[in-house]
């Protein structure tokens, strides 16, 4: 049975680009040229579907390959349709994501935010962020586009850096239209004085009925806090500006909560 491999094209941006004919050599995307070439040895018959990153209005439409030719120097490949790619979410899943403390944990969450379907990642550092390491953007992208191939999403999601939690909740806040944001926050049922969010938002019916009423047609965001938690300021905030929900009774590591409370939403659809 013939393979069918699938590549993001960055240098493809608009589905007008994609002719009936399409030639990958080392000077047109050679890093698809490589993957054909010298990862995956693709042979004339294999399948190739190719998609553009998220434009407006085309999100969906993919196009597939059929190779028909190969060589040192290049790979040629034949239109064999064009399809509507049924993969995705039905509503905005965004993932707010505060920095954990190693470049590794990071690159587990955002390939599996990627596979339950969320669009957007918005990396925030929060008061117990322990990341030492410089954020590098080629390799966030990297990471995002092979777990957007694997999974076969139609949208290669957005990342967007550079933000404080306490400053991005309070733009939030400004906004006319706005997500709904809820926050994965621990132990939220327990009665303590050092629980600050509102008794109203917690999940008292349990975790499943309060996933089953969310509100998601606007679209939602998800806020998972970093390793130490959230701190008394941020907890404040919090409670004034997003849904808190808890996962349990057991203190979960954060790249457990994001795969978690994600796959529940990812559900509703």
């Amino acid at each position: 049975m013939a393979r069918e491999h699938r590549f993001f094209t960055q240098d493809l941006s608009d589905t007008s680009a994609f002719q009936k004919q399409m030639t990958f050599s080392d000077s047109l995307e050679s890093s698809i040229f490589f993957q054909l070439t010298k990862v995956l040895r693709v042979k004339p018959g294999d399948k190739v579907c190719l998609l553009a990153p998220i434009f407006e209005g085309n999100e969906n439409t993919e196009f597939l390959y059929d190779v028909v030719d190969t060589n040192k120097k290049a790979v040629v490949l034949s239109l064999l349709e064009k399809r509507i790619n049924r993969n995705e979410l039905s509503y905005e899943l965004d993932l707010l994501l505060c920095l954990p403390n190693s470049p590794d944990k990071l690159s587990f969450i955002l390939q599996k935010a990627v596979e339950l379907g969320v669009r957007k990642i918005f990396l925030v550092e929060s008061d117990f962020s322990r990341m030492n390491q410089k954020l590098r953007e080629d390799r966030l992208l990297r990471i995002v586009t092979e777990a957007a191939e694997q999974s076969e999403r139609a949208v290669l999601p957005e990342i967007v850096t550079g933000h404080n939690l306490t400053k991005f909740l309070e733009t939030q806040a400004q906004l006319p239209e706005k997500k709904q944001i809820y926050a994965a926050v621990e132990r939220l049922n327990e009665d303590s004085r050092e629980n600050s969010l509102d008794r109203d938002s917690r999940n008292k019916s349990g975790t499943f009925d309060f996933f089953e009423k969310a509100d998601v047609s606007n679209g939602v965001m998800v806020l998972v806090g970093p390793e130490g938690g959230f701190s008394e300021a941020e907890k404040k905030l919090i409670s004034e500006q997003c849904k808190g929900f808890s996962l349990g009774k057991r203190i979960l590591r954060m790249e457990t909560a994001a795969i978690v409370a994600l796959g529940l939403f990812a559900l509703k659809d």
